[in-house]
């Protein structure tokens, strides 16, 4: 039976230590796709890749991460809200769309 594939986006980090930044989530979404039938694909924040990199998907799976920027539900930034990634939100609002 062949596995439905199933994009799995990833959070954008820096490594200190080797001044690189990387594009990765844990396992565990890997591990969950791939216990459940799927075949996980990782969508890297590439801006202006999304239609090409949804190709031949039969799903999307949003992983976790920072805190969304709230300008995109027409809030304003509060006290506590954590670390935001401007890329990786309009990446992923462009996948949904």
């Amino acid at each position: 039976m062949k596995r439905p594939r199933i994009g799995v986006t990833v959070a954008q980090q820096i490594e200190p230590h080797l001044r690189r930044k990387f594009n990765g989530t844990t396992l565990y979404y890997s591990e969950g796709v791939l216990n459940a039938g799927g075949l996980p694909v990782m969508l890297p924040v590439l801006p202006g890749t999304e239609a090409a990199q949804l190709e031949g998907l039969d799903a999307i799976l949003l992983s976790g991460g920072v805190d969304v920027d709230p300008h995109h539900f027409g809030a304003e930034h509060e006290r506590g809200l954590g670390e935001i990634d401007a890329a990786r939100d309009e990446f992923e609002l462009e996948l949904y769309r």
